[in-house]
């Protein structure tokens, strides 16, 4: 049995590092940044854009995807 691979769009490549979302900063300034990212971007996109995030980084870099991970939770309990 084959599985096909699953490409996953990225409409703008960085766009959260425009608002200072970085994975190696502290929570409270991947929080700052999201919030700031949620008067440009739907709260729809910014999901779509770390569930992405969180699956390029899922068996690479796992502590990365842990870190996106809180993220989405943080922001679906604070929206």
């Amino acid at each position: 049995m084959s599985f096909s691979q699953v490409r996953i769009p990225i409409k703008n490549r960085g766009s959260l590092i425009q608002f200072g979302y970085h994975l190696n900063e502290p929570d409270y300034i991947r929080e700052k940044a999201l919030i700031k990212a949620l008067e440009f971007y739907s709260y729809k996109e910014i999901i779509s854009k770390l569930v992405a995030l969180e699956v390029f980084n899922k068996n690479q870099n796992p502590y990365y995807s842990n870190i996106v991970k809180s993220d989405i939770t943080w922001l679906k309990n604070n929206k």
